[in-house]
């Protein structure tokens, strides 16, 4: 049954679910670009690995909801980078996912599946967003990226937290000021390595943001916004 899988994963087109298994059980990432389609079967089968290690399908173009809700049972790093948009049943299934979620091919998104992404309980990547509305940017700023420490309560604000997860929206070049207050009031890990300028106001909303906040292109602010940034230790620059 090995010989009918090539070396190189990537190169599948079809997978059947007996091909699947004998995948799994070589305890490897699971790299399978090259699938368009993928059965819920299947899916289901990669639901139930029980370990952490990455699943790469990132030629899937369309993704059904029930196979998204067997692959959300999955407990690690998810690729789906085929994906150019995520409906709202997609996103709700996708939202039971536990661990890194990446979905950098998605260009578009309804406040309303975004927020239901925000969710997701894990990294969640959309570096393919280039557009941000303050609404939208209000909705994944639901993304909760700080998980409590046992036996402390999620309402705390003063409680020690211990797991922080990451939002990643490297795609964006420049945030209007409304936008970025918006993604300022998000707690967690929050990457805008896409900005390559940034205005006085604009970083205003965005100094208030609890957690780290990486801007690593943003080389050369200004001097105001520089002074601005500066009154928060957590905001990583260049």
């Amino acid at each position: 049954m090995h010989d009918c899988l090539p070396q190189n994963t990537n190169a599948i087109t079809t997978l059947t679910l007996e091909q699947a298994e004998v995948l799994i059980s070589k305890g490897e990432y699971v790299l399978l670009n090259g699938l368009q389609t993928l059965s819920k079967e299947v899916a289901g089968a990669f639901g139930n690995i029980d370990d952490w290690r990455t699943i790469q399908l990132d030629g899937l173009i369309t993704l059904p909801r029930d196979v998204a809700a067997a692959l959300a049972m999955y407990r690690g790093g998810l690729s789906l980078g085929g994906l150019i948009t995520v409906s709202f049943d997609v996103a709700q299934a996708l939202a039971e996912h536990e661990g890194g979620l990446s979905l950098n091919g998605v260009t578009s998104l309804t406040p309303k599946a975004a927020q239901t992404l925000a969710e997701h309980g894990g990294d969640l990547s959309l570096n393919g967003l280039t557009k941000l509305s303050p609404k939208l940017a209000e909705a994944l700023a639901r993304h909760c990226g700080w998980l409590p420490a046992d036996g402390v309560e999620d309402d705390d604000d003063e409680a020690e937290l211990d797991t922080e997860w990451e939002l990643s929206l490297n795609g964006l070049r420049t945030l209007t000021p409304t936008t970025a207050a918006a993604l300022g009031k998000h707690r967690g890990s929050l990457r805008l390595d896409g900005l390559t300028s940034l205005s006085l106001k604009a970083a205003i909303g965005l100094v208030k943001h609890e957690g780290v906040l990486s801007l690593k292109r943003l080389a050369k602010p200004s001097r105001q916004v520089a002074e601005v940034l500066s009154g928060n230790d957590d905001i990583w620059i260049g």
